[in-house]
């Protein structure tokens, strides 16, 4: 953050979120631009970045209020606390700690917050069950999927009621999971434009030099020890708490592991472009591997392969 006085700093932050509610405008109404409707929180990532959480909140609330007199208030407020919100949470923790997983486990935190808050919300105020509304969208996919390959005369191996249990089970860990990405893609693309604009001049982390905290194995060893003690408490559901547990704890521990193969390849005395060919192939086939991967990564979260201080 620049020494700048307050007027300063309040119309940069002006500037920079008019720039985020075009960008914002341009995702709702391109369809061609839907999809990165996630990246509306970068603005605020450097907009907090260069002038502190206070301005970056300032610029959420702003922001959100004029989207909403031109779009809808519901978007609007969906947009400030889903997407906008998190920017300020990763922005913050970029300013305090050089360790990437300082600010995107901030991001991700404060994503998965206001998620649950305005799911609640959502339920009270308006009568809307938004996680009831998705699995009647799953379930009205499945049916018309099936109703095709009863056409094509092909049978489905899967029943509908299966894949909508499935999907109803695991609808917390895809939430999760779904914030941890928005917050890497946000963390890194945010330290690439702050680069750009000369306001950042720490290397940019690199996928090899990801991990976990040092004290995650304590951690998880917790988490699964109370989860085994709420095994008898009839307002919890422990077969679901279980899954989505492994399910996030599994995916957090392939990123490990892939970093871990990052590292290693990049040891190898080669051109850069064949160890990025070697690193994109090995994601590609990580389906085929996806257990190995994960126990390299926990192996590594362990032992710490890399030496890499946590």
């Amino acid at each position: 953050m620049t020494d700048k006085t307050n007027r300063q700093r309040l119309t940069e932050s002006a500037i920079v979120s008019v720039i985020g509610i075009v960008f914002a405008l341009m995702c709702t109404y391109l369809p061609v631009l839907n999809l990165l409707t996630s990246l509306t929180g970068l603005v605020y990532v450097v907009i907090t970045f260069r002038n502190g959480v206070k301005y970056g909140i300032l610029s959420v609330v702003i922001s959100s209020f004029i989207i909403s007199l031109i779009v809808d208030p519901i978007y609007s407020l969906t947009l400030g606390l889903i997407f906008f919100l998190p920017g300020v949470a990763i922005g913050y923790g970029l300013y305090k700690s050089e360790k990437p997983f300082y600010a995107i486990s901030l991001g991700f935190i404060v994503s998965i917050v206001v998620t649950i808050i305005y799911t609640r919300a959502a339920s009270v105020l308006f009568g809307v069950d938004l996680i009831e509304s998705t699995i009647e969208m799953i379930k009205e996919a499945s049916e018309i999927q099936n109703k095709m390959l009863e056409d094509l005369n092909l049978e489905n191996q899967i029943s509908n009621i299966d894949i909508v249990e499935f999907i109803s089970t695991v609808i917390p860990s895809m939430i999760a999971i779904s914030s941890i990405i928005m917050s890497f893609i946000n963390y890194y693309l945010s330290i690439f434009v702050l680069k750009k604009i000369k306001s950042f001049n720490r290397e940019l982390p690199t996928l090899k030099e990801f991990t976990l905290p040092g004290n995650v194995s304590l951690g998880i060893s917790i988490i699964f020890l109370l989860t085994i003690i709420s095994r008898n408490l009839k307002w919890i559901y422990y077969q679901t708490l279980v899954t989505n547990i492994t399910i996030i704890f599994f995916f957090l521990f392939l990123l490990q592991g892939i970093a871990v193969f990052s590292y290693f390849i990049d040891k190898v005395k080669t051109k850069r472009a064949f160890k990025n060919l070697l690193i994109i192939l090995g994601i590609l086939i990580g389906p085929m591997i996806l257990n190995m991967i994960s126990l390299i990564g926990l192996l590594d979260s362990i032992l710490n392969f890399r030496k890499i201080r946590r």
